[in-house]
């Protein structure tokens, strides 16, 4: 099966939370994000994206509880989609 490049959500996403947060929420429901912290991840999409708010972005999604985060040893965090929310 041929592996899709884009990152997709629905119009209804877009609309509701921006470009910027639709991405982040494309890109952690494509592939999940595991790294030590918020602006280690918003660097990480930085340079996926070029977007230089992005760590304003998913500090205010982990907020609204579209992005849940979850620490591991202290050190490594999980940041993923709460389904329910979106």
């Amino acid at each position: 099966m041929k592996k899709n490049k884009g990152l997709y959500v629905s119009v209804e996403i877009l609309l509701k939370y921006g470009i910027v947060k639709s991405y982040i929420i494309a890109f952690l429901l494509d592939k999940g994000g595991y790294t030590s912290n918020v602006d280690c991840f918003a660097r990480e999409l930085s340079n996926v994206a070029c977007f230089g708010h992005a760590s304003q972005a998913i500090r205010d999604l982990i907020k609204m509880g579209v992005v849940e985060r979850t620490v591991y040893d202290g050190r490594t965090s999980r940041f993923s989609i709460n389904r329910k929310t979106l």
